[in-house]
C-alpha cells in the first residue's frame, strides 16, 4: 500500500542495505496488488544491495513512464535482462525491452553488456541514451569492447569504471573469443595505429566527455584517443599506468577544456614523449586537476603549449589555484613543494621519501592555513618534524592531525626559537600517529600546548615515546595509550623510564577511557601528585602487556576513580599490587570503595601478591561480574573473620565482609595456582547473588567445601572444568544435608569436564532435594573414574540437553 501511494516520487535511491525485497507482499482492498506504478520517478538508483532477491515476491507489473535515469550496482538479483524465458521467481527487474527506450542515463555490468552484443535489438533503440556507465565489480572487471558504441550514437559521457580493455578495442568475431588468454594493451602501445581495422565506431567521434576509473593495469586509451577529436573533458581516477597518453595522441584533443588527474599513483607523467620532437598543443585546455598523485612531476618532456591555462588546481573546490609561468614548471613546482594533495581544507601528503621539511619551500599563498580542517602525513621517511611553533599558531581551523608510517619523524611540533609561550588548537579534536619509530613525543619546547576540544589521541607502535606534552588540554574526553583498538595515546613506548608517564604538569578531568598497551619499559602510570580533579571521571580504564609496572595506582588515586566502571588489568608480568603500598609507622585500616564499578578483570599476573599489602578492606556496591585468571601467588577470597587467625603473613587478593560484593553475579577463577579453597572462612548463608560460577584448572588441593553452597543460593549457571575434585556436592555433619539441599535451588545449568578425580556427585547418605528440579542442561565430558550419573531416585523434570561423552 505505500508503494502504491508514491505518486509524487521523483528519485528512488537504495544504497547498501541487507533488503531481500524492495516491496513486500500484501494485500490492498480493491487494488490488483501486482500492479505498480511510479508516474513521477526519473531517476532509480540500486547498489550494494547483495542480497535482494525480488522487486516484489509474486506476478506484478511495473510502470515507469518518465523514468531517465537507471543506475544500478552489485545487486544480488539482475536487474536488466530479456523477458524471453525468464522465470517468474528469478525475472529481472526490468526487461530491456520495456525500460531502455526513454533511458538517457544507463550503467550496464558484463552481464548486461552480453545481452546487448548478442540479442539484436531493434535499431536505434538505445538512441536517446546520452550517458553510459559501465561497471566492473573489483575484482571481476569488465572485458570492455568499443565496438559496443554502435549502438550508442547519441552518446555524450562514457564513464568506464574497473574495466579491462580486450586486444584492439574491436570484437574481431569468434576468432578473439576463443583467446584463452585476454590480452590488455599497453596504453602507450601503438601498434595498432594506422591498422584499417582498428577504426573505432563513428559514435566515438561525438563523445565529449569520458572518464576511467579503476581500470585495469594501463588504461590502453592512446591508441584511440586520435579518434576522440570532439572531446571535451577526460577524468582518469585511481589508474596505475606510468604515463597517460603519447604525445601523437595530446595533439588530436584540440577541443579538450578540462582534465582531471585524480589517485593515479603510479603516474609520473601525462604525456608521454614519441620520436617526433614536435610541440606538444592543447590550444583548448583551460582546467588542469591533479590530486593524490606522489610521483607526477612533469607533465611532459619537450616543448609544451597551452595558451589558455594560467592555473592548476588541486580540488574542485581550489578555485585559486598555482601557476609558476607555464605548466611543466608548475607540475614539478608543486611536486617539489610537497602539496599535490591539497584541497581546501584537507592537505594529504603521502609517500615523500625525499621530503625534509614541509614548509620551508612551499610558495606562499598556496595554502591558506586558517582554513586547513585535517592534515595528513604519510610514508615520508627522511621528515623529522611536521610543523613549528610559529606554522602551529595559524591552524585555528585545525581538527584532525594524522601520521603514519613516518620513520624518523621526532617530534610533531618544533621549537622553532619562537617567543609563543602557548600553543592553542582550538578545534583540534582527533591526533593519530603510528608506526613512527623515531617519536620521542608530540611537542618539546617549553611551550605550553592547549586543545579545548581535544577527543581522542592515537600514538600506535611509537617505541621511543618518552611523553606526549608538558601541558595537555583539559577537554579530553578519549585518551587510549596502546593496542589495536579504537582510540589509542601509546603502544609499545618502550623507552618510557621510571618517570611517570602522567606527569604533575598533566591535566586531564574529563578523560572518560584510558588504555596502556605494550609499554615494555614503564614502570609508573601516575605521578604521586597529580592536578586536582585530573582522571576524576575515569570510567574505562585497561592495563595490557607493561611488563615492568610493579603496580597500577598511587595509594592518592581512590578519590579520582569514584566514576570507574571498567577496570582490566592482563598479562603485566611484574605486577606485586594494585595499589602502592608506603609504609609508615602509624599503619591504619585503608579503605577502598568504588562505587560504579560493575567490571574487574585481573588476568595473567603471575606475581601479584595482594591488592593493597598494608592493612585495608575492599567494597565494589555495583559489581556484577569478576574476572581472575593466572594469578599464582595470591589466594583470591578470604573473609575478614579469619583474617586474625590464618593467613600466613599473607594478604588475600580480596577480604570478604557483608559489603563486600553485595551485587556480584558472575565469578570465573581459572588457573590461580595459589588457591586451596574456593575462599577461607564461614560466609553468611546466602551472601553472594551469584548466578554465574566458573571454576577452571584448579590446583590439585582445591575442593568445593560444605559451605560452599549454602552461600549461593541465586546460582543458575555452575562450571567446573580441569580440577582435581571427587565430588560436587559435599555435606558437612549430620543436618548438613537439608541445608544444602535447598541452597542451588536455582540451578539450571551444570557443565563438568576434565574431572579426572570425580567419582561421584555426592555421598551415598545425601539427599539432592530440588538441586535438579530447574536444571534445563546437564553437560559431562572426560570424567573417566565417575561410574553412575545420579541414582535412580533423581528426577530431571525440566531438563532439555543431556550430554555425556
Amino acid at each position: 500500500s505505500v508503494a502504491k501511494g508514491l505518486k509524487q516520487l521523483v528519485d528512488l535511491t537504495i544504497d547498501s542495505c541487507g533488503l531481500e525485497v524492495v516491496i513486500s507482499e500484501g494485500k490492498v482492498q480493491n487494488q490488483d496488488v501486482n500492479e505498480f506504478e511510479f508516474p513521477e520517478v526519473c531517476s532509480l538508483t540500486l547498489q550494494n544491495l547483495p542480497e535482494l532477491k525480488y522487486f516484489y515476491p509474486a506476478e506484478y507489473e511495473a510502470k515507469w513512464p518518465k523514468l531517465k535515469k537507471l543506475k544500478t550496482y552489485h545487486c544480488g538479483q539482475e536487474v536488466l535482462g530479456m523477458e524471453e524465458h525468464q522465470s517468474s521467481n528469478q525475472k529481472p527487474l526490468f526487461f530491456f525491452e520495456k525500460v531502455i527506450h526513454d533511458l538517457e542515463e544507463l550503467s550496464l555490468n558484463s552481464k548486461h553488456i552480453s545481452v546487448i552484443r548478442n540479442h539484436p535489438f531493434q535499431v536505434g533503440i538505445f538512441s536517446r541514451i546520452k550517458v553510459l556507465q559501465v561497471l566492473g565489480y573489483h575484482d571481476k572487471p569488465v572485458v570492455f569492447l568499443f565496438n559496443l558504441l554502435e549502438k550508442f550514437n547519441n552518446l555524450k559521457k562514457l564513464e568506464l569504471i574497473d574495466c579491462d580493455f580486450k586486444g584492439n578495442f574491436i570484437d574481431e568475431g569468434d576468432a578473439s573469443e576463443k583467446k584463452t588468454e585476454r590480452e590488455t594493451v599497453s596504453l602507450l602501445n601503438t601498434g595498432y595505429i594506422g591498422k584499417q581495422n582498428s577504426q573505432l565506431p563513428h559514435v566515438v567521434l561525438n563523445l565529449e566527455a569520458l572518464e576511467f576509473r579503476r581500470c585495469d593495469g594501463s588504461i590502453s586509451l592512446g591508441l584511440y584517443l586520435s579518434s576522440f577529436q570532439n572531446l571535451i573533458i577526460l577524468d582518469l581516477w585511481q589508474c596505475k599506468a606510468t604515463a597517460l597518453i603519447t604525445s601523437s595522441v595530446a595533439r588530436n584533443l584540440v577541443q579538450l577544456i578540462k582534465m582531471r588527474i585524480r589517485d593515479c599513483i603510479m603516474v609520473r607523467e601525462i604525456v608521454a614523449k614519441e620520436k617526433d620532437d614536435a610541440k606538444d598543443l592543447f590550444p583548448s585546455l583551460e582546467q588542469v586537476i591533479v590530486r593524490q598523485c606522489p610521483k607526477l612531476k612533469i607533465f611532459c618532456q619537450g616543448v609544451l603549449s597551452t595558451p589558455q591555462l594560467h592555473r592548476v588546481r588541486l580540488s574542485e573546490k581550489d578555485y585559486k589555484g598555482f601557476w609558476a609561468g607555464e605548466l611543466n614548471a608548475t607540475i614539478s613546482q608543486l611536486h617539489k613543494n610537497t602539496v599535490r594533495y591539497y584541497e581546501q581544507e584537507h592537505l594529504k601528503l603521502h609517500e615523500f621519501p625525499e621530503l625534509e621539511e614541509i614548509w620551508n619551500t612551499v610558495p606562499r599563498g598556496i595554502i591558506n592555513f586558517k582554513r586547513l580542517k585535517c592534515l595528513e602525513v604519510y610514508v615520508c621517511n627522511n621528515l623529522r618534524y611536521m610543523l613549528t611553533v610559529s606554522m602551529a599558531a595559524d591552524l585555528v581551523q585545525l581538527q584532525q592531525i594524522k601520521v603514519k608510517n613516518c620513520k624518523v619523524i621526532e617530534e610533531i611540533i618544533r621549537d622553532d626559537k619562537s617567543t609563543t609561550m602557548k600553543i592553542i588548537f582550538p578545534q583540534l579534536k582527533t591526533i593519530t600517529i603510528k608506526s613512527c619509530l623515531g617519536l620521542s613525543w608530540f611537542s618539546s619546547g617549553s611551550f605550553a600546548l592547549e586543545c579545548p576540544n581535544l577527543k581522542e589521541i592515537t600514538l600506535v607502535g611509537c617505541p621511543k615515546m618518552v611523553a606526549f606534552a608538558s601541558t595537555v588540554s583539559n577537554e579530553l574526553h578519549n585518551g587510549v595509550i596502546g593496542g589495536e583498538y579504537s582510540n589509542i595515546l601509546v603502544k609499545d613506548a618502550s623507552n618510557v623510564s621510571a618517570k611517570p608517564f602522567f606527569s604533575i604538569k598533566v591535566s586531564l578531568p574529563l578523560l572518560k577511557d584510558l588504555t596502556i598497551v605494550d609499554m615494555g619499559n614503564m614502570e609508573r602510570i601516575w605521578d604521586d601528585q597529580l592536578e586536582m580533579n585530573s582522571f576524576s571521571k575515569l570510567k574505562h580504564l585497561e592495563v595490557h602487556s607493561c611488563v615492568k609496572l610493579s603496580n597500577i595506582f598511587p595509594l592518592n588515586m581512590p578519590e579520582r576513580l569514584q566514576r570507574l566502571k571498567n577496570l582490566q588489568i592482563m598479562e603485566c608480568a611484574s605486577l606485586e599490587e594494585i595499589f602502592e603500598h608506603k609504609f609508615t609507622e602509624a599503619e591504619i585500616n585503608t579503605k577502598f570503595v568504588f562505587p560504579l564499578m560493575t567490571y574487574l578483570n585481573l588476568s595473567m599476573l603471575p606475581k601479584l601478591k595482594s591488592f593493597y599489602s598494608g592493612v585495608h578492606t575492599t567494597e565494589w556496591p555495583l559489581l556484577k561480574k569478576l574476572d581472575v585468571y593466572g594469578c599464582d601467588k595470591v589466594e583470591i577470597f578470604a573473609s575478614e573473620y579469619s583474617s586474625s587467625h590464618e593467613t600466613r603473613g599473607q594478604h588475600p587478593l580480596f577480604w570478604i565482609n557483608m559489603d563486600t560484593f553485595p551485587c556480584l553475579e558472575e565469578l570465573r577463577l581459572e588457573s590461580n595456582g595459589n588457591m586451596k579453597e574456593i575462599w577461607h572462612g564461614q560466609l553468611p548463608e546466602g551472601y553472594f547473588k551469584l548466578k554465574v560460577l566458573e571454576l577452571i584448572n584448579s590446583p590439585p588441593l582445591t575442593v568445593l567445601p560444605p559451605y560452599f553452597f549454602r552461600s549461593l543460593s541465586n546460582l543458575q549457571n555452575f562450571v567446573v572444568s580441569d580440577a582435581s575434585i571427587n565430588e560436587i556436592f559435599p555435606c558437612e555433619e549430620p543436618g548438613g544435608d537439608e541445608k544444602l539441599e535447598r541452597a542451588p535451588a536455582q540451578l539450571s545449568v551444570l557443565r563438568l569436564s576434565k574431572l579426572h578425580e570425580l567419582t561421584h556427585f555426592w555421598k551415598e547418605n545425601f539427599k539432592p532435594g530440588a538441586i535438579f528440579y530447574n536444571m534445563r542442561v546437564l553437560e559431562v565430558q572426560d570424567c573417566g573414574k565417575l561410574n553412575v550419573l545420579v541414582p535412580s531416585s533423581v528426577s530431571f523434570e525440566n531438563l532439555t540437553t543431556l550430554e555425556v561423552s
